[in-house]
């Protein structure tokens, strides 16, 4: 976990400039794209059993998604916040999760982040095509 950090937080900043969060995304949906998937409900399941969070349940309004991390893999205990959402990652790891399954994401967006901005949870909203 510390690894991952060093790496996403510093190194990767340090290598890709201003492209890390393009490379974040290009992981992440490739991981998202092997988890063992099938539905929506799916999802939550894959990223307790792959250790990348702990999500309460799916929020499921018609084409429009919300997943919140209580413990989240990048940033969970970072202190003081950074200032701005920080788990590119994990958002791109859903998005690749949701394409997958057939359901390509119109929009996703962190609105909420433990160690980004302080928040009780990271909070990943999707909105399906």
């Amino acid at each position: 976990l510390s690894l991952w950090r060093l790496l996403r937080l510093v190194v990767m900043p340090k290598v890709f400039g201003s492209k890390t969060e393009e490379w974040d995304r290009k992981l992440g949906m490739e991981m998202g794209s092997l988890l063992a998937v099938e539905s929506p409900e799916d999802i939550i399941k894959a990223i307790a059993d792959a250790q990348i969070g702990i999500c309460g349940p799916l929020e499921n309004k018609g084409k429009f998604y919300a997943i919140e991390l209580t413990e989240c893999f990048t940033c969970s205990g970072i202190e003081p916040p950074v200032g701005k959402p920080i788990c590119d990652f994990e958002a791109a790891i859903i998005e690749g999760a949701f394409r997958k399954i057939g359901m390509a994401a119109e929009s996703v967006k962190e609105t909420k982040c433990i160690g980004g901005l302080g928040d009780e949870v990271c909070r990943i909203e999707v909105l399906v095509k």
